[in-house]
């Protein structure tokens, strides 16, 4: 198990509709859990938690689950199967890795990634697609993938936030 209060989100906030949320929180409240999410090609999809050096611990996907879980289930923690571990470094997340379609690289301990990437994403894999070099294109449009991170970028500011429309970003 995992506890809560140990995780930090990497995401500035909310990609789904409050319904979705609700229905999340929902399925939680009941009794579920996030032990077999899956992926849209059928692969198991746990909460990625990106462990560092120094012992802080990221979410890097499931913020909305963690969300979740925070707002549905008694403890506040985890269950063993719904995520899993990580081992990174900054440097890692800091440089980008257009191999291993890693193009949003940003210093979690002082930014957050946006909500919704998928265009900035779709920019990147055209320019690769023509035989580009996306650096350049990386670098100077940063502003469309990430922010400084806030006091308020914590799962228990998104769980007072979970079911407002979304109006931070």
């Amino acid at each position: 198990m995992l506890e809560l209060d140990a995780l930090i989100p990497t995401q500035s906030g909310f990609r789904l509709p409050p319904a979705t949320r609700r229905a999340m929180t929902a399925h939680v409240r009941s009794g579920g859990d996030f032990r077999d999410v899956r992926s849209p090609s059928g692969r198991p999809a746990p909460i990625v938690v990106d462990r560092f050096p120094d012992g802080r611990l990221f979410v890097r996907d499931g913020l909305h689950r963690v969300t979740a879980i925070r707002l549905g289930r008694a403890e506040p923690r985890l269950w063993t199967g719904e995520y899993r571990i990580c081992d990174m470094t900054y440097p890692m997340y800091t440089t980008a890795d257009v191999a291993d379609s890693w193009f949003t690289p940003f210093d979690p301990r002082t930014e957050v990634r946006l909500p919704d990437v998928a265009e900035f994403k779709a920019g990147v894999a055209a320019l690769l697609a023509e035989g580009r070099d996306p650096h350049p294109f990386i670098r100077s449009n940063r502003w469309r993938y990430c922010r400084d991170r806030r006091p308020t970028d914590t799962f228990e500011s998104f769980a007072r936030h979970w079911l407002l429309p979304d109006t931070f970003g």
